[in-house]
């Protein structure tokens, strides 16, 4: 699994180096340093990523408000 996180930290932020106590400042600076030039989101990152499944334990009195905010504004194809 360390590969695969590494891979994607790589992919979708540029950082080669691995994450340490020494360097997870850094790293972290410059992921939101990503983030905010490329304006990414949750959903771009997820659509990105080829992701197949998402499944949420969501109560089931829940309506739902915030599902559907984010299928309006910001579509996950998952």
């Amino acid at each position: 699994m360390l590969c695969a996180a590494r891979q994607h930290q790589t992919e979708n932020f540029g950082v080669d180096e691995v994450v340490t106590d020494e360097t997870c400042d850094a790293i972290w600076e410059k992921c939101n340093k990503v983030i905010a030039e490329t304006r990414m989101s949750p959903a771009k990152l997820i659509n990105r990523s080829n992701v197949a499944v998402i499944c949420t334990t969501d109560d089931p009195a829940d309506t739902l408000e915030y599902h559907k905010k984010i299928a309006e504004n910001d579509p996950v194809y998952a």
